[in-house]
């Protein structure tokens, strides 16, 4: 069978279009998978939910949410601070995505492209505009690229 998993506002994919998941009679399977709720970034369902079609036969489904995104247009008055950045020869970095002028940092993180690289801190900058990561180098290779974002509000 296919089950396929679309916003709940939308209408019915064609059938052969926007398998979720296929499977076999009388298997349990897992699966993980980003469902796109919100179809333009701007628009999503005013229930918030997702639906879940099965065209072959009546299924059990089980969804656990493992976490969820939202572009930064849903939520008024927050922007999305990025920074990318690489690094060559070095043992560690250190690299800051920096809030606009009249905003402050509510959150943030980093993402990192290497495998002999760890996370040594990640926090907001100590002035509260932006968030700043720091990695350090567990191996000889010294070149590593990622980059680094904060979540920045209006200044109440």
């Amino acid at each position: 069978g296919v089950l396929t998993a679309y916003p709940s506002d939308q209408p019915i994919p064609p059938a052969g279009t926007g398998s979720t998941v296929n499977f076999s009679l009388g298997k349990a399977i897992g699966n993980t998978t980003n469902v796109k709720i919100c179809v333009d970034g701007k628009s999503c369902p005013s229930d918030g939910e997702l639906a879940i079609l099965s065209r072959v036969s009546d299924e059990h489904v089980v969804v656990d949410v493992q976490g969820y995104f939202y572009p930064p247009t849903v939520l008024p008055g927050y922007v999305i601070g990025r920074a990318s950045f690489a690094t060559a020869n070095n043992d560690s970095l250190r690299a800051e995505a920096v809030c606009p002028d009249g905003k402050k940092v509510l959150g943030g993180g980093g993402s990192l492209n290497a495998s002999s690289w760890v996370l040594d801190s990640s926090n907001p900058r100590t002035d509260g505009r932006g968030w700043q990561v720091v990695y350090k180098s567990t191996g000889a290779t010294f070149s590593a690229s990622g980059f680094v974002w904060a979540v920045c509000a209006a200044v109440n």
